[in-house]
């Protein structure tokens, strides 16, 4: 038997705050590199030091894992902190740290806008030369940082001077009267960079020269967001809704981008957004208007309008409810286009890899080119895990009933699958649902009118058109559709 004593001390994997810090300072959490002995770490094992003099931890709790917060009264005031956590933290077997930890973080100076403020616009020079004025008609206070900062007031401006002027954070105040937050951009490079925007709800943010480089994180709603570009990985959530829903306008929106939202969306507008998603109640309209779509549009308990992008849609449309209509107007559709009830329309250039999912009908999917390894199943929706879920329209626990009104490709059809009411074999219908009888045949499911420009003539594996009920005559080219080696037209009901 082997043992193996340690005999090394713990030291400080992360710890937070550090750098400039977009809210009020009132607690330090700590990540040790192995199990500490909690039941001995006291308030005493760390000390933060302002430009005000010391501020005292009042206790200390684990946060699970080795993790440990270090709470203090809060603190709000400007200025730059150093922490430290003395070595004399040990491990489970009194291994102590062998050296202290020493970190800054850096708290914002604050300037009250708007509610009962007589200050209701700040202006100041950014780094990159850009003059830019924020106004607001809610209570906020905007969160400033930057070198030998200097303020100065006069009739309700704030004029902020100072090296490297930047605003890291908004914190809305009170929501009890909505207002707006106003951005004015002009010369430099025509952007300025907000950091973030937290508290209690508003009616708009109109920022559209502004990078939005931080998190939104509402209790409210937020009626309207403008903004130039969003920076990769910002979340924006609110947890209230506004009367109208919220409407969003963005140029850039990058990859990793969230939207989180507890209301309806009734419109977003974007040059293009690389990924992430939009996540809200129900979706209105989405307009991408000069390249990809590579996010998730997903209706939590209602339906999506349009979803309209010039280029690709790769990520998934996704609706409890309908999808009325999916356009990709000079791309492909790669992705999962799914309603729980009804799709309506669907065009493209391609489908190469999709599924066009309805747990009822499918109206029309028009595409000028090829239809490549895809399904379009109507009866049968696809979940949002990406398992095919079987409807129960009342046909029996597992049936799937559903119409597919017409569909038209230009080009080829090539290992894909049109369903109405039946699940065929299939390899992804093969792999998703083990244990289930296939083809599976629901109530009822009819496929109308069929265009197809050509089919795979090498196909190895059966696809096809597979019904319930009617599959229309319809013609490949000039011929006449017929089953024919892997291509299978077959009626199941």
């Amino acid at each position: 038997m082997t043992f193996v004593i340690d005999v090394v001390g713990p030291y400080i994997s992360d710890i937070a705050p550090l750098g400039e810090v977009n809210r009020m300072f009132d607690y330090v959490d700590v990540t040790f590199s192995e199990a500490v002995d909690g039941q001995h770490l006291m308030v005493s094992d760390i000390s933060v030091t302002g430009p005000y003099g010391p501020l005292c931890a009042t206790g200390v709790e684990p946060r699970g894992g080795n993790t440990y917060r270090f709470t203090f009264n809060p603190e709000t005031r400007s200025g730059n902190y150093q922490i430290t956590v003395w070595p004399a933290v040990g491990d489970v077997a009194g291994n102590l740290m062998s050296e202290a930890f020493v970190g800054e973080f850096i708290l914002p100076t604050r300037i009250a806008l708007g509610g009962t403020s007589a200050d209701k616009t700040i202006t100041y020079t950014d780094g990159d030369g850009s003059l830019v004025s924020i106004k607001s008609t809610q209570a906020v206070s905007v969160l400033v940082t930057g070198q030998n900062l200097a303020e100065e007031r006069k009739k309700g401006i704030v004029t902020v001077s100072g090296d490297g002027v930047r605003v890291i954070g908004i914190e809305v105040l009170d929501d009890s009267k909505l207002g707006a937050i106003s951005f004015t951009v002009k010369g430099g490079n025509g952007q300025a960079e907000l950091g973030g925007l937290t508290g209690a709800g508003i009616m708009a943010l109109n920022g559209k020269g502004v990078r939005l480089t931080g998190d939104i994180d509402l209790t409210g709603g937020l009626g309207s967001l403008v903004v130039g570009n969003i920076a990769n990985g910002v979340t924006i959530r609110t947890d209230g809704a506004m009367a109208k829903g919220m409407s969003i306008t963005a140029g850039q929106i990058w990859d990793g981008v969230v939207f989180d939202i507890a209301d309806k969306v009734t419109g977003l507008t974007a040059e293009f957004w690389a990924g992430g998603a939009l996540r809200a109640e129900s979706v209105g309209k989405v307009t991408i208007k000069s390249w990809m779509l590579g996010a998730d549009i997903e209706a939590r308990s209602g339906d999506i309008g349009s979803v309209t992008a010039a280029g690709d849609i790769t990520g998934r449309i996704l609706a409890s409810g309908t999808v009325k209509t999916v356009v990709s107007k000079a791309g492909n559709i790669v992705g999962v286009v799914r309603a729980g009830m009804e799709i309506g329309t669907v065009a493209a250039n391609r489908l190469d890899g999709a599924i066009l999912s309805a747990g009822r009908n499918i109206k029309a999917v028009t595409i000028k080119a090829d239809i490549i390894d895809s399904y379009i199943l109507a009866g049968y929706d696809v979940g949002t895990d990406g398992a095919f879920g079987l409807v129960n329209t009342g046909g029996g626990d597992l049936a799937g009933s559903g119409n597919v009104g017409s569909v038209q490709a230009k080009g080829m059809f090539a290992r894909s699958y049109i369903g109405a009411g039946v699940l065929p074999h299939a390899p992804l219908t093969n792999t998703a649902l083990l244990g289930v009888g296939l083809p599976y045949v629901g109530s009822f499911g009819t496929i109308g009118k069929v265009q197809l420009g050509s089919i795979d003539p090498n196909a190895v594996v059966d696809f096809g058109l597979f019904a319930t009920t009617e599959i229309k005559p319809f013609k490949i080219g000039k011929t006449l559709a017929q089953s024919d080696g892997c291509f299978r037209l077959e009626v199941l009901g």
